[in-house]
């Protein structure tokens, strides 16, 4: 007989005055996935067991597509040994997957729809989808200090009371204006090439794959897989 023990799991919930726990319907994927676990222990219990507890104490609808879990080796009876606290629900279900995967990234999870959907990571890529991402501050114009205006005490502008002609201010501005100044579009050329050169290669149809990436008004548009996304969120 399966045994599991939850050691003062969500406390926060059992304190004196609370509010009552809502109900799945009403807690929010990303609402739920913030929520701070404060201790829990799994010994050796299933991974069904860990998912259904979870779903219990987070209050989110928490969908697991079993079928192909199995299909990359990945059973309901695979066994979870985890214990923390203080800890994320976001957290927790990655540890969790990472546990039941046997530490290969063969499963995740993903808000769709208010349903956090844990399938495989093939699965969870195969959809391609478009975000935008705001980029100006990264491809911003940092204005040139290394060459400062120059002041020359030794002469006065000229006018009333003035010997020699002359500016007290020479050269200001000079080694900026001199020097090739990048455009915003070349830029975000070099930060799009940075992104495809690093985060997963493959993908991008600069080396064959499906996924794009476009500057367009201040704004990197991306479509790429759901682990691209999630990659680039984490920047």
């Amino acid at each position: 007989m399966r045994r599991f023990i939850f050691c003062f799991c969500i406390l926060s919930l059992l304190t004196v005055g609370a509010k009552p726990a809502r109900s799945a319907s009403e807690v929010s994927a990303r609402a739920a996935l913030n929520r701070v676990l404060p201790e829990l222990k799994f010994d050796n219990i299933s991974l069904s067991d860990a998912v259904d507890f979870l779903r219990d104490v987070s209050g989110a609808n928490i969908h697991v597509n079993w079928r192909a879990l199995e299909g990359a080796g990945v059973g309901k009876d695979a066994l979870i040994n985890l214990r923390m606290r203080s800890v994320q629900l976001q957290k927790v279900l990655r540890l969790v997957l990472s546990e039941a995967g046997s530490g290969n990234a063969l499963l995740t999870y993903y808000d769709d729809d208010n349903v956090l959907e844990i399938t495989t990571r093939e699965i969870a890529d195969s959809t391609m989808f478009t975000k935008v991402y705001p980029v100006d501050d990264l491809i911003m114009e940092v204005p040139d200090f290394t060459n400062p205006p120059s002041f020359n005490i030794q002469q006065t502008p000229s006018g009333r009371g003035g010997g020699g002609g002359g500016n007290a201010l020479q050269g200001a501005g000079s080694g900026a204006s001199n020097q090739t100044q990048m455009t915003r579009e070349q830029r975000a050329q070099q930060l799009i090439d940075t992104i495809q050169a690093i985060i997963k290669p493959e993908v991008w149809n600069t080396n064959g794959g499906p996924g794009a990436i476009r500057f367009f008004n201040g704004a990197l548009i991306v479509t790429a897989p759901r682990s691209v996304h999630e990659a680039l969120s984490a920047q």
